[in-house]
């Protein structure tokens, strides 16, 4: 049986789920054990590694990109955790992903000194494997410091939060974890996620 595990990881994302981007810089991708003993680690957003023991794992990568040329989402962070069963043929890994929703204006930025309605989903890719805990927070000084937002469920690995911005912000960060049955855990922060005006 094939012990082998492949990875390519797009840092950036679109709107939907078809829409993905491969630039930035300063990538790197870590696989660790259950016990965090350190399986693979590249400086890349592609690697693999081989003879893996059926167990659970961690995926870390990161990335950033400069602010000079997008002002929006210029670091990411997410650690994905997984159980890794062996497959006997070449099979796809399901992972647990972040999705977020926002009204913005045709810049892509929203006002600031505003409640922000923001939307949070959480689903295995691919599956339907949908997150059933979620938590939240925010930053508004570019990941400096952060504060705790208070997450409503609305069903279906699905939650709102209303965040109230500072007048003077000029971005909110986001750091969110996600949970799901099977194993399936995400953690995910994006630094300016969300632009401001």
């Amino acid at each position: 049986m094939s012990g082998t595990l492949q990875w390519n990881i797009p840092m950036w994302s679109g709107g939907d789920d078809s829409h993905t981007g491969f630039g930035g810089t300063g990538f790197r991708t870590v696989l660790t054990r259950a016990d965090g003993t350190q399986v693979a680690a590249v400086n890349s957003r592609a690697g693999r590694a081989s003879n893996l023991p059926a167990g659970s794992y961690t995926l870390t990568a990161t990335g950033q990109r400069s602010n000079t040329t997008w002002p929006t989402s210029t670091r990411t962070s997410t650690a994905w955790g997984f159980d890794f069963t062996r497959p006997a043929a070449r099979a796809d890994v399901p992972l647990l992903n972040v999705g977020y929703s926002l009204d913005t204006d045709l810049q892509g930025l929203a006002r600031a000194g505003k409640t922000l309605d923001l939307g949070v989903s959480a689903a295995t890719v691919p599956g339907d494997v949908k997150a059933n805990a979620a938590t939240l927070q925010v930053s508004y000084d570019e990941g400096t410091t952060w504060q705790n937002a208070n997450l409503h469920r609305r069903g279906d690995g699905r939650w709102t939060a209303d965040l109230r911005t500072p007048r003077t912000a000029h971005s909110v960060s986001l750091r969110v974890t996600a949970q799901a049955p099977g194993g399936f855990t995400i953690e995910q922060e994006v630094i300016s996620a969300i632009g401001l005006r």
